[in-house]
């Protein structure tokens, strides 16, 4: 399985609409019940997002297929996620790892948030030294949610390495990890 991780272009939104619509289909709704799962993709905030943030995104491929993507402003990871489908093959390390790199050459402390009843996706976070900052009520959704951060050369992150993406080449190609190298591990 080839993998790449490149910039999103508009031609892709209808497909990482799909993908976001999907995977939080599967992944959300034992959180955050099917109603409001159903009513969140139905409002079009989804198409919304993807649309809105589609020049500050990047898109992780397997094989020629968008596999998950992840979109930052400033030092904040605003979303990063990854085909239902596809988790445990090791795509969400390599595009979170992707992430630090290219926001770690800008920025000393970088943030994100997740949904704290997300247990699978905050253990994701822990384990590449991500720590908890915060905790505060989401009245969106009715549940809590947690700030992570991580600074520059904290454990789990990958330093002194010149960031993937330079002007000249918008894609980087790297080798997927067999499914068999990464059933020890559980995460995205």
């Amino acid at each position: 399985m080839e993998v790449s991780i490149c910039a999103a272009a508009t031609t892709d939104v209808e497909t990482l609409v799909a993908l976001s619509e999907r995977t939080i289909r599967a992944d959300y709704t034992s959180f955050l019940g099917d109603r409001s799962v159903a009513a969140y993709i139905a409002s079009g905030a989804v198409e919304s997002f993807v649309r809105q943030s589609v020049g500050r995104c990047q898109v992780i491929n397997t094989d020629g297929r968008p596999a998950g993507y992840c979109v930052f402003s400033g030092p904040m990871i605003e979303i990063l996620m990854i085909d239902h489908d596809f988790h445990g093959r090791g795509l969400g390390s390599q595009l979170l790892q992707h992430c630090e790199q290219h926001l770690f050459a800008q920025h000393v402390e970088l943030s994100l948030e997740s949904f704290a009843p997300n247990d699978k996706a905050n253990r994701f976070y822990r384990l590449r030294g991500w720590t908890e900052a915060d905790r505060a009520p989401d009245e969106a959704s009715g549940v809590d949610k947690i700030t992570f951060r991580k600074r520059r050369g904290e454990p789990g992150q990958v330093t002194g390495q010149a960031h993937p993406m330079d002007a000249s080449d918008k894609t980087i190609s790297r080798p997927a990890r067999s499914k068999r190298a990464n059933s020890h591990r559980r995460g995205l």
